[in-house]
């Protein structure tokens, strides 16, 4: 039987989270559109700036999943997200672990882009880990960072290391203003792939997220 995955809000990152599924073949994928799921960032906006728009319409979703399907994992990438992942786990009132919040997945993923072009070396070879909260916030593991199993500290002077994490931490702002309009979602979708086939497939990765 092939696994169910529905997306709540077919905008930008919905649709692109949809185009992951379905070019992988993860499973029958549904796009519910009559309930967004969240507006997006505009050029200077902090996601904080979206609680109160977001909270609402999280408000009025959550209880119609649950009437429709309660045993469902529910993977959340409304901003700001960490506490967009606790509204949705306090309202559902699922047990911990059946709700998670898309973060650390996208975020560790930039890191490891910004240590692999510092370093001219293909991101397959970078491991870096990101934690905490999906924001300036965020805390990534540099001590953890490793290339081809060399640390990455090691590699990078502590001055540039310092500046590859502060880009990590702001990459989303960065992007917001190349863009102008619209918001970042090709990442955002791919990185939410990522999670929901190691979920579908039940591939025991090692996955940074918000929990529920």
């Amino acid at each position: 039987m092939r696994p169910k995955i529905g997306i709540v809000g077919s905008g930008h990152v919905g649709s692109e989270v949809a185009n992951e599924i379905v070019r992988m073949n993860m499973g029958d994928c549904v796009l519910v559109d009559v309930l967004a799921a969240g507006v997006p960032r505009s050029p200077g906006m902090s996601r904080d700036d979206l609680l109160d728009t977001n909270c609402a319409i999280i408000k009025e979703v959550v209880p119609h999943l649950m009437r429709v399907c309660p045993d469902a994992v529910f993977l959340v990438i409304t901003n700001p997200l960490d506490a967009m992942t606790y509204a949705v786990w306090k309202l559902s009132g699922k047990k911990p672990g059946a709700v998670f919040g898309m973060a650390g997945v996208l975020d560790s993923a930039r890191l490891r882009w910004f240590l692999a072009s510092e370093l001219n070396v293909s991101a397959e070879d970078v491991h870096a880990m990101v934690l905490g909260s999906h924001g300036e916030l965020m805390v990534p593991l540099s001590r953890y960072a490793s290339v081809a199993g060399i640390p990455a500290i090691d590699l990078i002077e502590p001055d540039v290391m310092n500046r590859l994490l502060e880009r990590t931490k702001n990459a989303g702002t960065e992007l917001l203003s190349l863009l102008q309009s619209g918001s970042a979602y090709y990442a955002a979708g791919a990185a939410t792939a990522v999670v929901v086939r190691s979920l579908v497939n039940d591939k025991r990765k090692v996955l940074c997220s918000s929990g529920g």
